[in-house]
């Protein structure tokens, strides 16, 4: 019988009874010096770190593959592919919809093509407290531009009162900018020359110097006007030929001078040809700016027009298909639709944008014939062409060709129909409608596209600045002269929030909520701008004598009129109208009866009606 014993009550172990345990630590020691060893450690640590950063890590990834993405998109963007472009930018957004790095390219992509979406980006960027001080004056000059006061104010303030770019050209620029917003023209032009001075290229704000310039030069007396538009023009000018982003936009103001009706006094004596050679030349300049150039010399040789489209026809004819494509639109938009033809008569099926050109030019001669048998085609071009187009093009040629047609049913089809065609042919649509005399079908088009909700998707289609400037016109024209005034001021209201700088908006918005009997004090200090800075134009002095008579200040409205010679034979019956009413309110009627008897009431809202009716204001 094997004896027991009880085990000790202590801790201490004798050297014998440890031995074994030392042995097993030395052995596995031993053990992790072997290769076998090194790699299970290796293996362990990496497989932590994993554990431990996995997720910095997964990023990291994701911030390389958007960021090789991105290059590429730049890469698409210089070669002018823009669909490749879009498909890149979108596939890096949705890796990181959330980082600075692609909130910033997707936000200069909408930049660049004048989308208001680029704000609501920037937006975001700023959110992330990553932007940097370029991030923050492009979203400042966004908020300026999109009528976002507020925001760009807060911007503004901002980098003006940081150190590090309180002096800088481009925050100079912005207060030029805000300035000429407000209606300080001068100092704002002094804003802006003093940004353009500054050491370095400067070329954003030497461009903002001349557009401020043109700008303040059409509120200017005569003679400073030709020299503020000379110096305008001189500084375009010397951006012509520099071949980036600054000589397109130089050239682009440009082609809008060529627009402006003094146009032809700006030009005369320039070497407007040149210009037209630098945009043929320009590395960036598209099929469509150099197309428009022409305009310049349109505008600068007005006696001899045949001239100018016979050259630009020689030039445009051979050119390569993105080119004859917009100079066929160019000459149709032009009134020449005999001359589009000779180029963009189908020689073989081309793209649904050549045909859609094609029976423009042929809508033009009136070959409503033609028309039709172009479109009674299954297959080609007139396949592609979309269904809302081709449904117009089709009542249009019917209804000129005096058939059977029941036009109410035809523009329901059409407007169904339009829902899902690009904003670009949104527009078209609702102008042809105008052209018809379908002023309902046009206003419904405009009234839709400006209803639609801001982009959600960053890669939806967001109605531009100018687009949104079409469809409000749009709706203006299609509102009767004679609607009341509650009727139209909605629309002038939404107008002025998203234009502030447009003084005639401004000053009808406030003309007619006079005419519905309102008076702030705001509109006293816009009015007193507005006179200010216009002192010649009737309709701003109409406005301010009507907000003195409805202040029940006769005097001070009769003072308006003094010392300006006003033709009231040839004036506008509205300016009549309070012209009685302010005759009428100091006791003349003597002078207001042989004035009153030429309106024709049938031209005048029924509260303008009231003012000529009504013995007190």
């Amino acid at each position: 019988m094997k004896e027991r014993i009880t085990p000790a009550q202590s801790d201490d172990l004798s050297d014998y009874e440890s031995e074994p345990e030392l042995t097993r630590l030395q052995k596995a020691g031993a053990w992790l010096r072997t290769w076998k060893g090194i790699v299970t450690i290796a293996a362990v640590l990496l497989m932590m770190a994993v554990l431990w950063s996995g997720e910095t890590l997964y990023r990291g990834i994701k911030e390389w593959r958007a960021g090789r993405l991105l290059a590429r998109a730049e890469e698409a963007d210089r070669s002018g592919n823009d669909a490749e472009e879009f498909r890149l930018l979108r596939e890096a957004f949705m890796l990181l919809p959330d980082q600075p790095l692609t909130l910033r390219a997707v936000a200069r992509y909408h930049e660049r093509r004048n989308e208001a979406t680029a704000l609501q980006l920037y937006e975001r960027l700023l959110d992330t407290h990553k932007a940097t001080a370029e991030d923050k004056v492009r979203a400042c000059t966004l908020a300026l531009t999109y009528g976002k006061m507020d925001l760009g104010r807060k911007l503004l303030e901002g980098l003006r009162s940081a150190e590090e770019t309180r002096q800088k050209p481009a925050v100079l620029a912005l207060e030029a900018q805000l300035l000429a917003m407000e209606g300080a023209w001068e100092p704002a032009v002094a804003k802006a020359r003093t940004a353009a001075s500054q050491p370095g290229d400067n070329a954003r704000a030497k461009l903002l110097l001349a557009t401020l310039l043109l700008r303040a030069a059409e509120r200017s007396q005569a003679g400073s006007r030709a020299t503020m538009g000379a110096e305008a023009i001189d500084i375009l000018a010397s951006f012509v030929t520099r071949p980036d982003e600054f000589g397109v936009e130089a050239l682009s103001t440009l082609v809008a001078v060529a627009r402006l009706p003094q146009a032809y006094a700006l030009l005369a004596g320039r070497n407007v040809a040149a210009w037209v050679d630098a945009a043929a030349r320009h590395p960036m300049a598209g099929a469509r700016l150099r197309v428009l150039t022409w305009d310049l010399l349109l505008a600068a040789r007005a006696e001899e027009p045949e001239k100018v489209f016979k050259s630009f026809l020689a030039k445009w004819r051979e050119a390569d298909l993105p080119g004859q494509l917009e100079a066929a639109r160019w000459l149709n938009q032009r009134s020449q639709p005999t001359l589009s033809l000779e180029i963009s008569t189908p020689r073989h099926d081309l793209s649904s944008d050549w045909f859609f050109v094609y029976l423009d030019a042929l809508a033009a001669t009136h070959r409503w014939i033609e028309v039709l048998a172009q479109l009674q085609t299954d297959s080609g071009q007139a396949a592609a062409m979309t269904g809302a187009l081709r449904a117009l093009f089709v009542l249009r040629a019917r209804v000129e060709l005096k058939q059977r047609v029941d036009i109410p049913e035809a523009w329901r089809d059409i407007q169904i129909l339009t829902q899902n065609e690009t904003i670009h042919n949104r527009l078209y649509i609702a102008s042809y409608a105008e052209k018809m005399g379908q002023a309902v079908q046009a206003a419904a088009i405009y009234r839709r596209l400006l209803d639609q909700p801001p982009g959600e998707l960053i890669f939806g289609h967001a109605l531009s600045k100018e687009e949104k400037m079409t469809c409000y016109s749009g709706l203006i024209r299609m509102t009767p002269e004679t609607a009341p005034a509650s009727e139209l001021l909605p629309l002038l209201d939404a107008l002025c929030r998203e234009f502030p700088e447009m003084d005639d908006a401004r000053n009808d918005a406030i003309y007619l909520r006079l005419l519905t009997g309102k008076v702030t004090a705001e509109m006293q200090s816009d009015l007193a701008r507005l006179l200010r800075l216009y002192p010649a134009v009737l309709a701003y002095r109409t406005t301010a004598v009507l907000f003195e008579l409805r202040s029940h200040e006769p005097a001070r409205a009769a003072k308006l009129y003094q010392g300006w010679q006003i033709d009231w034979d040839t004036a506008a019956d509205r300016f009549r109208a309070v012209r009685v009413a302010a005759l009428k309110a100091t006791g003349r009627w003597e002078e207001a009866d042989p004035l009153r008897a030429i309106i024709d009431r049938h031209r005048l809202r029924p509260e303008e009606i009231a003012l000529l009716d009504s013995p007190e204001i």
